[in-house]
């Protein structure tokens, strides 16, 4: 089994004792850590201005970026509920994006009689020539019509996206 580590990226050592600073109070002035860690005002100021790798690390592994900024954590504890906090956020967004992108697809379908189709079922589309259309949709209409034409009987079922 492989070792558990920090990320150096967002756990070096530099950031870890800057951290541990920072938890004994409410303020601490950039002088005074420059100081007590024995950094130059260049390599302190490196430890803040890193957000941008970290979100791009995020983006290189495939993952949402998403920084949970804190300001004056009373009680640590309280750290696991903002964790589940943010990510039920993300969840719920990312719930509401996949809406949106159902949404954005709509259309209906004219098919030969299909008497068993009802709303709310999963319809397949799928090889449609040059149309860029097939996939899954959800049924949001359904309406049945007989005629006198060539036609007969056919079914006209409005659809929105489910993939």
């Amino acid at each position: 089994m492989a070792e558990a580590r920090f990320d150096e990226l967002i756990h070096p050592s530099t950031r870890l004792s800057i951290v541990a600073l920072l938890a004994s109070a409410d303020w601490i002035d950039f002088a005074f850590v420059r100081d007590r860690l024995g950094l130059s005002d260049s390599a302190l100021s490196k430890q803040f201005a890193t957000l941008e790798d970290i979100l791009a690390r995020a983006v290189d592994r495939g993952e949402p970026p998403l920084v949970l900024a804190l300001d004056s954590l009373e009680d640590p504890q309280n750290l696991g509920t903002l964790l589940r906090s943010a990510e039920a956020a993300q969840a719920a967004a990312d719930a509401a994006q996949t809406a949106l992108a159902r949404a954005a697809v709509r259309g209906r379908l004219l098919v030969a009689g299909r008497p068993a189709v009802r709303l709310g079922d999963a319809v397949e589309v799928k090889d449609v020539p040059g149309a860029g259309v097939d996939g899954r949709y959800q049924v949001r209409s359904v309406t049945h019509r007989l005629a006198k034409d060539r036609l007969g009987f056919t079914t006209e079922i409005g659809v929105r996206g489910l993939d």
